[in-house]
């Protein structure tokens, strides 16, 4: 994981919104997650790439959260979050490795 740490005080929102992309997407890039699931255990036994299953777990993660974030808005309309999801990405790529 290439973070890029920035010492710059953040608004109140990218706090949450950091705090999400770092335990809910890139959670899943850390030593033993995929593990934690018996079903990508198998995929792992039965030779799937690693890279690849860490990034399909990462970016079902970013669904999850973007589309829990959008119905959140959708109850707080001026809200907005999920529109800011992505600058919440540490590495500074707007989430673009998960699209590749």
């Amino acid at each position: 994981m290439n973070e890029i740490e920035d010492d710059r005080p953040l608004p109140a929102r990218d706090a949450p919104l950091r705090a999400l992309w770092r335990g809910a997407v890139d959670g899943w890039a850390a030593p033993g997650a995929l593990e934690r699931l018996p079903a990508a255990r198998r995929l792992l036994d039965a030779g799937a790439d690693r890279d690849d299953l860490t990034l399909l777990a990462r970016a079902v993660a970013y669904e999850a959260v973007f589309t829990t974030l959008e119905e959140l808005d959708r109850a707080r309309p001026a809200a907005g979050l999920h529109e800011d999801l992505l600058t919440a990405d540490p590495s500074g790529r707007d989430g673009q490795d998960l699209w590749q």
